[in-house]
């Protein structure tokens, strides 16, 4: 476990990881492209103005420019947030001290439970 002063260091996705992120990012840009096309061509058709050569690379271009950095700063936070989650969860359910599985706290506090009940039912 670091100290807890110093800032842990970024970890660069494995090549597994990084294929799996790739396809991603293709996948979204794939789809962002041709919803763009398609949102261009319907205004275009149904506003009657002509098919333009610019107007249909701009609709290609700009988000073939935009998604794949959106989606791979997404896709980073994503894999960051499974990273902690699976970490916190470790904490949580593992004692580092006694290199043990933790008890939970209702298992702990079963034999209480009767205890407290007992004692909101008292007058007083």
């Amino acid at each position: 476990m670091p100290p807890l002063n110093t800032p842990e260091k970024p970890e660069f996705p494995t090549d597994e990881t990084l294929g799996e992120r790739l396809t991603t990012v293709a996948f979204y840009t794939a789809i962002s492209v041709s919803m763009s096309l398609c949102i261009t061509l319907a205004i275009l058709y149904f506003s009657g103005h002509g098919m333009h050569r610019i107007t249909i690379i701009i609709s290609i271009v700009a988000p073939g420019i935009i998604a794949p950095l959106v989606t791979w700063y997404v896709s980073d936070l994503l894999v960051r947030i499974a990273r902690m989650e699976e970490k916190h969860r470790h904490m949580a359910t593992f004692d580092e001290l006694t290199e043990q599985k933790a008890i939970p706290f209702t298992t702990m506090a079963k034999p209480y439970v009767p205890v407290s009940a007992w004692v909101r039912r008292t007058p007083g």
